[in-house]
């Protein structure tokens, strides 16, 4: 009169009715049979007792989709992107020629992306991006844009050397030809 508990074997291999499959993230709902084992001081001839429990398995959640560090559009320098996505433990899969990534057509994000143009001309670059992570819905494809215009700025000596145009940053060595006989050069100006 004073046991409240049962131990209660599931058969897992043999369901009652429905199917589950642990590679479906989609809902699943089933039976599982049970067997009740008794204690003694309530059932002395060890008659065993059959039940069932309806299970439903809720759908998988999806991996939040990749972010970046770098806000796309355009810029005047070399930038570095990095990836990331809210899931712990999610593998990002990226690509930088605009096609989609996927776990077969993608490089693993691992580091830093570069992103490097060349001074005077303009290139762009499209990274598109996935986050997976098993027993959950891929997440949806991240694409980030950038351009990059390293601009150029013109040098011009008058009386020298040292024309041309170059990218910001960039030594340059201005040379003044040799100032006429008796007089000196007095100052530079630019």
């Amino acid at each position: 009169a004073n046991v409240t508990t049962a131990n209660v074997a599931w058969d897992l291999n043999t369901l009652a009715s429905g199917n589950y499959d642990p590679a479906v993230l989609e809902e699943q709902s089933f039976v599982v049979n049970g067997t009740v084992t008794l204690p003694t001081e309530i059932n002395a001839n060890g008659v065993g007792l059959n039940t069932t429990i309806s299970v439903t398995v809720d759908e998988a959640d999806t991996v939040e989709a990749p972010t970046v560090n770098v806000t796309p559009g355009t810029y005047d320098e070399n930038q570095t992107v990095e990836l990331s996505t809210g899931t712990t433990g999610a593998t990002i899969y990226y690509t930088t020629d605009g096609s989609q990534p996927s776990v077969i057509n993608g490089n693993i994000y691992n580091g830093a992306i570069n992103i490097s143009g060349t001074a005077g001309s303009s290139i762009q670059k499209i990274i598109t991006a996935i986050a997976v992570k098993l027993g959950m819905f891929d997440s949806s494809i991240a694409t980030f844009t950038y351009t990059i215009n390293i601009p150029t700025y013109t040098v011009t000596v008058t009386n020298g050397s040292g024309s041309g145009d170059y990218a910001k940053g960039v030594n340059v060595d201005v040379t003044a030809n040799t100032a006429p006989s008796g007089k000196k050069v007095k100052n530079w100006s630019g």
